[in-house]
This record gives structure tokens, sequence and C-alpha cells, in this order.
């Protein structure tokens, strides 16, 4: 990784869940230089990464996405998901978003929105607007 596009100025942030085989947890990281990103980076890459979403060995991490900080007003949660009690695509969404959904639905299960897709409508307008109140977009 070349030094030579980045500022100093910047902050860069590192978020993933889980533990590595380095040993390396999971979690935010807010990072300042060049530096702290290569060596974390390097904790990372060729490693495993276990989480609750992986078997007990993990799976290889062959890169990492990094970004550059910004200032974070709010979370959101948004994802598309297979239910497996419906057997059909659904979006899961909360006003609580950051980084473990999980722990969120188990501390606060009302803050978890389910929103079923039917396979021949699709995402309607009625989701859609259903989501913008949940969320208060």
């Amino acid at each position: 990784m070349s030094s030579s596009g980045w500022r100093s100025r910047k902050r860069y942030l590192y978020y993933y869940t889980g533990t590595l085989s380095s040993g390396l947890k999971g979690g935010v990281q807010i990072l300042k230089t060049p530096e702290q990103v290569r060596d974390l980076t390097a904790k990372m890459i060729g490693y495993n990464l276990v989480t609750h979403q992986t078997t007990k060995d993990g799976l290889k991490v062959n890169a990492v996405l990094i970004h550059e900080g910004v200032d974070i007003e709010r979370q959101i949660y948004l994802a598309f998901i297979l239910d497996r009690n419906s057997q059909r695509p659904a979006i899961v969404a909360s006003i609580e978003g950051g980084m473990e959904i999980e722990e969120v639905a188990k501390r606060n299960p009302d803050a978890v929105k389910l929103y079923p897709i039917e396979l021949d409508t699709g995402i309607t307008d009625s989701i859609l607007n259903r989501l913008e109140k949940d969320l208060k977009l």
C-alpha cells in the first residue's frame, strides 16, 4: 500500500466483527495514520476471521476495505435477507444502527423491523413507505 495518496489530516475507519486467528479482536477503530492502517491490516490479511456466521475455522481474509472517516450524524441498519421462516426475501431494518443487530434484537426486539417481500410483487411502494416512516428518513 503506497502512502503517497494519504493525507495526515484524514481519519480512517476500520471495522469488522469477530476474532481473527492472529488474535486481533473485532470492533471499530478510528485510525489517524497510514502506518496504523498498515499495522492492523497486516494482522488481518491472510488470517481467518471467525464470527457467529462462520464455521469454527472461520474464513480467510483476502482483502480489507478502508474508508476515509466521516462525521456520523446517526446510524441505521438495513439488510436484505432470505427469511428462514417464510423462505422468501425480506428487509430487516432498525433505527438502532451500528454493529451488532443481534444484540439490538435481544435488548430491544421492537427496534428491529422485518418487511417480507412477496415474490410476485417485489418491493412495493407500501414497503418503501413503511421503511421511510420506521427509519425516520
